[in-house]
């Protein structure tokens, strides 16, 4: 059962202000001028699911909320759940996960609202994987310095970690570690786009000729970051 929006009232605030103003012009205060009416509160006017049935929720879904103006920051708690999953968007459209059969929001801008998603389907949690293809196409591969440097290191993820159409990504990843059989170390920038995943190439720390690398990088859903998927890629320069 969806819970409806707990919210002050914008004529209840305009009343006392207006009451307030009566008083001070009977009563000889000090200033003649109007107080100013503060802005009704933003309320949530459409609360629409990213897909799923219309009978049950799955955990880690994204919901969404549609506001009538800008709410400010928006901020969740969730019952009996520690994850620390914020709102996420701007404007007139949130996004939040499923992560608790109670949710509270509360926003800058004057309102509070509870819901709550029964039934709860957890469905099947597990941990994000690599696929194919990727470039060093294949763990112990030989490949050529230049050729590293120009594509950097690539592989695939599912699920995608940048989903069409979300606005949470599904899938979190630590800062990747790239060690050299020299000795050196580094944690290069990275670029994402749907599934794909890239190391990008600096020449700070290049690639070398004769040198094995290991590449390490933690990877896990958002809504179950218990359970960890440790990516180890290793591949040869030339």
């Amino acid at each position: 059962m969806l819970g409806r929006p707990f919210l002050a009232s914008g004529l209840t605030i305009a009343a006392a202000v207006l009451a307030a103003c009566a008083c001070l012009s009977g009563c000889g205060g000090a200033s003649d001028a109007p107080l100013p009416v503060p802005d009704p509160a933003a309320q949530v006017i459409a609360l629409t699911s990213s897909r799923g049935s219309d009978d049950h929720y799955t955990y880690g879904q994204e919901w969404r909320l549609t506001f009538d103006r800008d709410p400010g920051a928006v901020h969740v708690v969730y019952y009996k759940s520690n994850l620390d999953v914020g709102v996420a968007g701007e404007g007139l459209t949130r996004a939040f996960l499923v992560l608790s059969s109670r949710a509270d929001f509360s926003w800058e801008r004057g309102g509070a609202l509870t819901l709550e998603f029964e039934p709860l389907i957890f469905g099947q949690i597990g941990a994000p994987f690599v696929v194919g293809p990727r470039f060093p196409e294949h763990v112990g591969a030989e490949v050529e310095p230049a050729a590293v440097m120009k594509r950097g290191v690539s592989f695939h993820v599912r699920p995608p970690i940048h989903p069409v159409g979300r606005m949470i990504s599904p899938v979190q990843m630590s800062d990747p570690l790239v060690t050299a059989s020299d000795g050196r170390s580094w944690s290069p920038q990275v670029a994402t786009e749907f599934d794909k995943v890239t190391l990008l190439s600096d020449s700070d720390t290049p690639y070398l000729p004769s040198q094995t690398y290991r590449v390490e990088v933690d990877m896990w859903l958002t809504a179950s970051p218990q359970d960890l998927n440790k990516v180890h890629i290793e591949f040869a320069t030339e």
